[in-house]
């Protein structure tokens, strides 16, 4: 939705962590050209980092799933 007197669009958060995952798979993609556009990278890795920094926190809460497995075991706790 665009705010028409600010000019400014406006999204929900699912919005925002499409759009937020999305630059995150694109920037992957684009580092791994042949000859990538590194301004294009950075750019939308300044936009991942600052506007859509969604899909960051979802990342770094899977790649650490291990830790909880990990405590829970240590707990004597098993989801199996």
């Amino acid at each position: 939705m665009i705010d028409m007197e600010s000019k400014e669009l406006t999204l929900n958060v699912r919005e925002q962590l499409i759009i937020s995952q999305a630059l995150y798979v694109a920037i992957e993609a684009l580092e791994k050209e042949e000859h990538p556009q590194y301004s294009n990278i950075e750019d939308m890795e300044r936009l991942a980092d600052t506007k859509f920094s969604l899909w960051g926190a979802v990342k770094m809460a899977q790649d650490n799933m291990h830790l909880l497995d990990e405590l829970n075991k240590d707990l004597g706790k098993d989801d199996s």
